[in-house]
């Protein structure tokens, strides 16, 4: 049996679902209209329910992520919720509070958030015994281990393959929580890993300019899709529910082309849905948002961040070769026009940019009432195409169901064959009827012209054949309905086809849980989280950071833990032997110790062993004063 693949992409509403699947999506995910780790990002049941009639015209699935941890006073109405969600039409819920899995849910498949802590291999085999259908991978897995989780599992395995990146271990920091209460275990995170931080050594002396120290860059495994599909991952997740739509056309368009083109050569590989798209357009991952690019542990860990930047920079389109009063020249500006917007690291390291108004060949003119401080040899980059986003503003639909359409004669008349190009749906319409020859129609061309037409529908005729004896007589009419009750059949069969995917109620193993103590991190936040671990082995439970409340944090808690480090992001790393110079041990001396922001400091720890990094919130004020300046 061929291997389904499947494309996964952001619905920040209906609007912007509908326009994923129209631009290649086989499956879309949707924040539930609370509880879900996007607050920003939450759709109506009414919108969960438009887009899901929307999807199943191609056979696209909708996942509805409510993977927030959830309190005690909200459990009734999360699982009220739950099953409203399930009678809107969804396939599949997104969680991460285990207490979930203790409420009377409807027959829907659960899989496992990347919150759920779905990076230590242990918990995904634990997932995959108590009979969770999916688990959605940590991010800092790399392909060897994705590898080993597939050999010793039968879960099924999605991966995030583009867009931001939590600097957190499998999306989990409290750094938002414990700085302004917003917990990022509530949908609610302020993002403060994109902020400058002051670094600070062991004496407490600041270590050069505030930088932006956990701003990582940006996740694009475009070039290891086929790796992680023989690693053993079906769904291929797109990061972006808070992005724009021109994000989503392209982003989707880009990987679709991509996933095609493996599956196009492979004979073990099927696309999960239907439909082909056509893009007018060349997608091109440079030309949307994005603070440069990382695989993240997949093969590679160098160069996570850009210290001096936390947004987009876009392409690189040329150096300043000269300098004048009124403009500077770049050695290579590309096709660069009047409305582009363009960026560059100034003199002082900050990033700075203009749109372009005036450009004269090489040359750049600056804008008016504007200083500008550019240096011969600068990088300049173009974070904004004006003509690129102008053309897929106007796109709607890139996406048909194509058929092959036969047109033959029999004994009572004529027969309408239409079947995927796939050959897996077709249908059979016959037309009985009189032969009446027709002596001056040319009824070839009528009948290819009434057949191509297909209007609103999501079928277009690929191919169109002909198989009869004589220049016959028809109606317009009788043609016309001939389509349509064909297409009418192929559409009965794509609902019939989802229809039948397994809905069976479950009930979920009670299996010994691979821990006796848990910790704040696994976040259990209500009684029925604390009743599911309880009743798998588990003696000692620890509440999550919320119920703990933030007076009660200890310095023990670290705030984050990350598979990026400070130290290796900067070639310092501890255990790297090579660095035993010199120059390198007088850098040593300087090593970073703290980082702070604004009146909060935080020590980092390392955990060598692990290849981890932690961040402590530092409580001494003494400590707090002593750094003022």
């Amino acid at each position: 049996m061929k291997k389904k693949i499947e494309l996964l992409a952001p619905a920040k509403n209906f609007d912007y679902g509908k326009t994923a699947i129209n631009f290649g999506a086989d499956a879309v995910y949707i924040g539930a209209p609370k509880f879900n780790a996007r607050a920003a990002a939450s759709c109506s049941l009414d919108e969960i329910q438009k887009l899901y009639s929307y999807a199943k015209k191609f056979d696209v699935k909708v996942y509805v992520a409510l993977n927030t941890i959830i309190f005690e006073n909200e459990l009734e109405e999360a699982e009220k919720l739950i099953w409203q969600i399930y009678q809107s039409g969804a396939d599949a819920l997104i969680i991460q509070d285990m207490g979930i899995l203790e409420m009377n849910l409807p027959p829907i498949a659960i899989h496992a958030s990347v919150q759920a802590d779905s990076f230590e291999i242990e918990r995904i085999k634990f997932f995959d015994k108590i009979g969770l259908e999916r688990v959605i991978l940590a991010r800092e897995l790399s392909l060897e281990t994705i590898k080993k989780i597939k050999q010793e599992t039968s879960i099924e395995l999605e991966a995030f393959v583009h867009g931001s990146l939590c600097v957190g271990l499998s999306g989990r920091c409290y750094l938002s929580y414990y700085i302004g209460g917003r917990s990022s275990n509530r949908g609610e995170c302020a993002q403060p890993c994109r902020l400058k931080y002051q670094a600070l050594d062991e004496n407490l002396a600041p270590i050069g300019k505030p930088k932006y120290y956990l701003s990582i860059k940006d996740l694009n495994r475009s070039d290891y899709l086929e790796n992680l599909i023989d690693a053993g991952v079906v769904s291929f997740k797109i990061e972006g529910r808070l992005k724009d739509i021109n994000y989503v056309k392209n982003v989707v368009a880009y990987y679709r082309n991509r996933l095609d083109k493996i599956i196009d050569k492979r004979n073990d590989l099927i696309k999960s849905s239907l439909g082909n798209c056509d893009f007018p357009f060349e997608p091109n991952l440079n030309k949307t948002f994005s603070r440069g690019y990382t695989d993240f542990f997949l093969v590679d860990s160098s160069s996570l961040l850009k210290a001096n930047t936390s947004k987009s920079i876009g392409e690189e389109i040329g150096k300043v070769i000269k300098i004048n009063k009124d403009f500077f020249e770049l050695d290579n500006p590309k096709d660069l026009k009047s409305g582009d917007g363009i960026c560059f690291f100034d003199a002082n390291d900050e990033l700075n940019g203009f749109y372009v108004e005036n450009i004269s060949g090489k040359k750049l003119y600056f804008p008016k009432n504007k200083s500008i401080s550019i240096k011969i040899g600068t990088k300049v980059f173009r974070n904004y195409d004006k003509d690129f986003d102008s053309l897929i503003n106007k796109i709607d639909n890139c996406r048909k169901i194509y058929i092959n359409l036969i047109f033959e004669e029999n004994e009572d008349g004529f027969v309408l064959i239409a079947e995927t190009i796939d050959k897996n749906l077709t249908a059979r319409v016959e037309l009985k009827k009189d032969k009446v020859i027709a002596e001056k129609l040319n009824s070839r061309n009528l009948i290819i012209n009434c057949l191509k037409k297909s209007g609103d529908s999501v079928f277009r005729a690929k191919n169109i054949s002909i198989n009869i004896s004589r220049n016959y007589f028809f109606k317009f009419s009788e043609l016309n309905e001939l389509r349509r009750k064909a297409f009418e059949q192929i559409e009965q069969q794509i609902v019939n086809r989802r229809s039948n995917y397994k809905k069976i109620k479950k009930t979920f193993s009670i299996i010994e849980y691979y821990k006796k103590e848990i910790n704040y991190s696994c976040n259990v936040a209500n009684s029925l989280s604390e009743k599911f671990y309880s009743k798998r082995g588990v003696k000692k439970i620890q509440k999550s950071i919320e119920i703990i409340s933030k007076k009660q944090i200890s310095s023990e808690i670290p705030l984050m833990i990350s598979k990026y480090c400070v130290y290796k992001n900067f070639d310092r790393c501890l255990l790297d032997k090579s660095n035993d110079t010199k120059e390198i041990e007088k850098e040593k001396l300087k090593l970073i110790k703290y980082l702070r922001l604004n009146d909060n400091i935080f020590k980092i720890e390392t955990d060598c062993k692990n290849c981890l990094m932690k961040l402590i919130a530092e409580k001494n004020k003494n400590f707090i004063l002593a750094i003022e300046f």
